[in-house]
Order: C-alpha cells, then structure tokens, then sequence
C-alpha cells in the first residue's frame, strides 16, 4: 500500500506531493498531519533518510517515496483518509478492487486492532469498538459480523496481495485454532461455513 500510494501520487502531483495541502481533500487537517510526519522524520535514524540528506543536503524535504517508509501506520492511514475522493478511489480499485470507503474503513480498523496487538490486549473475543465496513455485494461476506474478529481474516485475505503470503498465514491460522481447540469460535464471530470462506478463492 505505501507502494502504491507514492507511486501514485508521485505521478499525479511530483515528489513531493504529500507537502502541498492542495493535493489532499479541503476538509484534511494538513497541517497537523505533516507537522507529525516532520517530527518522525526528524527523529528517524534509519539510514536511508541519513544518506538522502548527506548526498542532497541542499534539500529540506523527503520525496514522497522516502517519507511514506517513516510514516508510521496510523499516519498512512491519515494521509489516504485525506486524499481527494477520486485519487483514493483509484489507488483503491487500482490494488484491490474495491472501493476507496472499504479500504479506508479497513486501514482504519487494522490501526485499531495493531494498536490494541502492541500492547498485548486480548483480542480474540472482543467487540471491535471501530468496526470495518462490510462489502455485502462479496458473497463470502454475507452474514459476518463486522463487530469480532473473524472479518479480520476475510480482510487479509483481501488485502494480502504478495503471492504465498496469505496461505501462509492462513496454515497459521488453522494450526493455532487447532493447537487452542477448546476456544469457542461463535464468540470470534466465526461462522458455520468459516473454513469455506477462507479458502475461496
């Protein structure tokens, strides 16, 4: 997704895009967002952002290439949330085929729910106080709950677009519920047909 995102508005706009208010929708706090992603900046130590100042040092900003791998995810989240309708829209329809409210809706939901990982919350059974948007036109989203965690899984599966990586998240899957097999899976919103829908292509 930051691919994606600096690869298109790299294009449409420059490399330096993500500074100019003028690219994002008018309602977009520009200002305190970048002000944030200056701070990371400044305090990143990766080395990559130390060797574009030493061999541009005339420069005082990032191209958006180089400043989208400091954002942190919630400040991803914040940028695409910002752009204009249509150049999320076809960044959206662009990578995963659907719409650019879903994929904002669900960026907002995997922040959420990285958030509560890092700080070691429970998961698992809990009721999702930001609840993803639900494409009900998908068929193997019909009758899931947007409230517990199992739309989570048909969400990676979306999202996930790197060949191999969603089998192999999903084998994890199946062995940690089989290695927890007392867990009761109606209270992670699992459904029925659960194995059916994962598996579908």
């Amino acid at each position: 997704m930051r691919t994606k995102i600096a690869y298109y508005l790299s294009h449409k706009y420059g490399p330096f895009a993500y500074s100019d208010p003028q690219c994002f929708s008018k309602g977009f706090k520009h200002f305190d967002w970048y002000t944030k992603l200056e701070e990371s900046i400044q305090k990143s130590h990766e080395d990559f952002t130390k060797e574009f100042f030493k061999e541009y040092d005339e420069e005082n900003i990032l191209p958006i290439w180089v400043a989208i791998e400091i954002m942190s995810f919630g400040q991803l989240s914040f940028l695409f949330r910002g752009l204009e309708r249509t150049d999320s829209n076809n960044i959206s329809k662009d990578c995963f085929g659907i719409d650019e409210k879903i994929l904002s809706s669900w960026i907002h939901t995997l922040v959420y729910i990285r958030n509560l990982c890092a700080h070691h919350s429970r998961i698992w059974n809990r009721t999702l106080a930001i609840k993803p948007m639900i494409p009900n036109k998908l068929a193997e989203w019909k009758g899931i709950s947007n409230s517990k965690i199992f739309c989570l899984f048909l969400i990676f599966k979306k999202l996930i677009i790197i060949p191999g990586e969603w089998e192999n998240f999903k084998n994890n899957l199946l062995q940690l519920l089989e290695e927890h097999n007392d867990i009761d899976l109606k209270r992670m919103g699992f459904p029925d047909d659960w194995g059916d829908r994962i598996n579908s292509i």
